[in-house]
């Protein structure tokens, strides 16, 4: 059986090793009635390794928060700990200078951005007939 891989990157490891992620990995795991040997044999892991994953002990790769998912059959986001958005991985660029835009506008304004922005992801916005937020945000 192959030992659980740890990523190179300091801060992934770093917080990956927060025995939040552990902790719903377990929680999950319970809920579906699966050992940890039967979970660890399924993801390709010694069961002393997820043991260590689960108490904080030892890093998990987003791969293998994935691969966990899948098997316990939950979405990858029900293993994220609560009010924990690092799990998603570092920020790009553009998504360091749209944090820093947002923080500058009021919190009526960041509501209306955090409203566009959805609404773009999901094709609302253009559906509504909504194609710029200056059109939205009052002056």
């Amino acid at each position: 059986m192959a030992e659980c891989t740890l990523p190179t990157n300091a801060w992934y490891n770093t917080f990956m090793m927060d025995n939040r992620i552990g902790q719903k990995i377990r929680e999950m795991r319970r809920r579906a009635g699966m050992s940890q040997q039967k979970l660890a044999a399924r993801i390709g892991c010694r069961s002393n390794s997820l043991s260590r994953i689960e108490r904080g002990r030892r890093g998990i790769s987003q791969a293998m928060l994935a691969q966990i998912a899948e098997v316990l059959d939950v979405p990858l986001l029900d293993l994220r700990p609560s009010g924990s958005a690092d799990v998603l991985g570092p920020l790009n660029p553009n998504e360091i200078k749209a944090i820093e835009a947002m923080r500058r506008l009021s919190p009526h304004r960041q509501e209306l951005v955090t409203v566009f922005a959805l609404g773009l992801v999901t094709g609302e916005s253009q559906e509504r007939g909504e194609h710029s937020i200056p059109s939205l945000i009052p002056d």
